[in-house]
């Protein structure tokens, strides 16, 4: 699981992102998918968090992260 986490994270650092980052966007990849809650303890975590809303992720980097996902690596 560690390894998996690894790739994705490596996945998202060539195409200039991070993990974080593409976990909260992911869900709104899907039309059905109005909004995303996270949790958030502190106003700093709050304010990452919002952040990583506004990361325009290419269909590059989703496909490089199903890659990894599925073991093959980025493309």
């Amino acid at each position: 699981m560690l390894a998996k986490a690894r790739a994705l994270a490596a996945a998202c650092q060539e195409h200039g992102h991070t993990l974080p980052t593409a976990a909260v966007c992911f869900p709104l990849r899907h039309p059905a998918v109005a909004s995303v809650v996270a949790g958030m303890r502190t106003p700093a975590q709050a304010r990452t968090t919002a952040s990583y809303l506004g990361a325009r992720i290419s269909e590059d980097t989703w496909a490089a992260l199903e890659a990894a996902a599925m073991g093959s690596g980025p493309r």
